[in-house]
């Protein structure tokens, strides 16, 4: 079990004319850094004839390139050594990342992720790194439920803000959990102004032991939106998010 008060989602960029991908993360600076997850992302476009490149390396292919990160803290110290992604990949369905912590402040401007092959990717394409970090002292948490409300939603309402879908029934519970059934997930602004851009759905799944928890947040619904990425338009499925609090 892992429990997040904020998470940035950064999008970097695997460049094959280079080893390195560098940090940009001036909004961390002086954040207290909890833990580091790598993603891919399936291509999430239209389908083309021929096929359009992903402008997204894809779980696949970071674990095919053997990507590796490197961190220092603000003394200059190298607390992660060579530490293989593999290890801390979202592949989306099999959940095969371990969950750790790291608990140190991050020097990023040292620093890097590191990859050893291409594995033949010639393009230049996106990767996203959820970093989560704390800004205040952690609410006291037990795993207690005592109430859960499911929102519904189609297509048409991906990217819709979630005061949409919410009645009072919500509006000062303090939310402990969420579930979701689609690809993708949710940004949500706390009303203590905490961020959490959980756009995995391995922050979603609950049948294994590697549960994620949210420190207790009363959510701002008009500010927090779904993000949901299922790659092609799917008919008759209804999409849901549940709330525990």
């Amino acid at each position: 079990m892992q429990i997040l008060q904020n998470v940035e989602m950064l999008e970097l960029t695997f460049n094959p004319d280079d080893n390195e991908i560098r940090f940009v993360v001036d909004k961390l600076r002086n954040k207290k850094i909890l833990s580091i997850y790598v993603s891919g992302v399936p291509y999430l476009g239209p389908i083309h004839f021929p096929p359009k490149p992903n402008p997204n390396l894809s779980p696949t292919e970071i674990k095919s390139i053997g990507l590796y990160l490197n961190l220092f803290d603000q003394c200059g110290k190298q607390i992660v050594t060579e530490l293989s992604t593999n290890n801390i990949c979202f592949d989306n369905d099999y959940q095969s990342f371990i969950q750790w912590d790291i608990n140190q402040f991050v020097d990023f401007d040292k620093s890097y992720l590191f990859y050893r092959s291409k594995a033949g990717i010639t393009r230049k394409a996106k990767i996203r790194l959820f970093i989560s970090y704390q800004t205040q002292n952690f609410k006291q948490f037990n795993d207690e439920i005592s109430g859960s409300k499911t929102i519904f939603f189609d297509n048409a309402d991906k990217s819709s803000f979630l005061d949409k879908f919410i009645d009072h029934t919500l509006r000062d519970k303090e939310i402990k959990r969420i579930d979701t059934n689609f690809r993708g997930g949710l940004f949500i602004k706390g009303k203590d102004d905490r961020v959490l851009d959980l756009v995995a759905k391995s922050f979603f799944v609950r049948n294994t032991h590697k549960h994620f928890y949210l420190d207790p947040v009363e959510i701002d619904f008009e500010k927090s939106q779904i993000k949901d990425e299922t790659p092609f338009p799917v008919s008759n499925f209804t999409r849901s998010i549940t709330f525990y609090y």
